[in-house]
């Protein structure tokens, strides 16, 4: 309740007082006495409206307008300004260029809104008003119209919790999906185990490829021996020699097919390997995406998916640490 106004260089008010009764108070006076200007001076302290400079009194020896409210607490409010300048202040606090609205702690102090002043040419307070605006007046009299917008805030912030919940659900049914892409991995180790046999085949393959180059050697030397034997010696038993020669030549040449069918299997080895390094990559990949272990579905940090990347790469250059991977 505002007990007393004080209002000075506003508009026609050049220093003027009002006390104010409990209840209902009536401002009467003659025509442009200033009825509307002790309004207009309420709804700057309570609205900090109009904006601008040009209610200053054209009168006034001062560079300030001040409007200051007693209210019935004992609580005191007043605004100072200038063309360039603002202060609101209530009690020992003092608020410099607030912007436009009126700080918190005064807007609490007021407890003030349209609905406690009205001007001469307004219609009664709710006699002519429609039934809507009469309801919507007491709302904002008993507080039920912050009621109202807390349970428009409560609805909203559900709606908002309920599209959340319909995103994660798509997320779930993404990982889940992502999950079944991954569904061949574990015959990872099946093919590492099948990967190892093979590495030992090639290991063997190599030492009995080394071996017959030897004897591939030896084949050039005798067969360029048996040509210049041809040509001076015709001899039966060095005839007999020759053919000997020649169905050895006939052997290694078996042994040269099998050397290149063992250089097919390598180089099938080499793609399959290429084909698994590829696998690899992807599940790596998909574990650094979705962060969690496709069996137990627990939390993977970087480094352990990294060392489960080193642990894979190891095993595909050196099959003896399979054992050790899946301990």
């Amino acid at each position: 309740m505002i007990k007393q106004i004080h209002i000075k260089n506003f508009q026609s008010h050049r220093n003027t007082i009002l006390d104010f009764a409990p209840g209902i108070n009536g401002i009467i006076g003659e025509s442009q006495s200033g009825k509307t200007a002790i309004l207009r001076a309420i709804k700057l302290i309570t609205t900090f409206r109009p904006l601008g400079f040009r209610f200053h009194s054209h009168f006034s020896k001062t560079s300030r307008t001040s409007v200051s409210m007693t209210l019935g607490e004992g609580d005191k409010i007043s605004l100072v300004k200038k063309k360039n300048s603002i202060l609101f202040s209530t009690d020992d606090i003092n608020w410099r260029k607030p912007g436009v609205q009126v700080p918190d702690v005064i807007k609490e102090k007021l407890n003030m809104d349209d609905i406690n002043t009205q001007e001469q040419s307004e219609p009664p307070f709710l006699i002519s008003s429609s039934p809507a605006e009469i309801a919507r007046a007491f709302s904002q009299i008993t507080g039920t119209e912050q009621l109202g917008e807390w349970i428009k805030n409560i609805n909203k912030k559900a709606g908002e919790i309920k599209t959340k919940r319909r995103l994660l659900q798509g997320e779930v049914d993404r990982i889940e999906y992502k999950t079944k892409e991954l569904v061949g991995l574990e015959d990872i180790d099946r093919l590492l185990t099948r990967g190892e046999r093979i590495e030992k085949k090639i290991i063997d393959l190599r030492k009995e490829y080394s071996r017959i180059d030897g004897i591939l050697a030896e084949i050039v030397d005798l067969q360029a021996s048996i040509t210049q034997k041809e040509e001076w010696i015709e001899n039966k038993e060095i005839l007999a020699e020759i053919e000997m020669g020649q169905l050895a030549i006939q052997e290694l040449q078996n042994e040269m097919g099998a050397i290149k069918e063992a250089k097919q299997i390598e180089t099938h080895l080499s793609e399959r390997e290429i084909e698994l390094e590829g696998l690899v990559k992807i599940y790596i990949k998909q574990l650094k995406k979705e962060k969690k272990c496709p069996t137990c579905f627990s939390l993977l940090t970087p480094k352990s998916i990294r060392k489960v990347k080193d642990e894979i790469n190891i095993i595909i250059r050196h099959p003896h640490h399979n054992e050790d991977f899946h301990r």
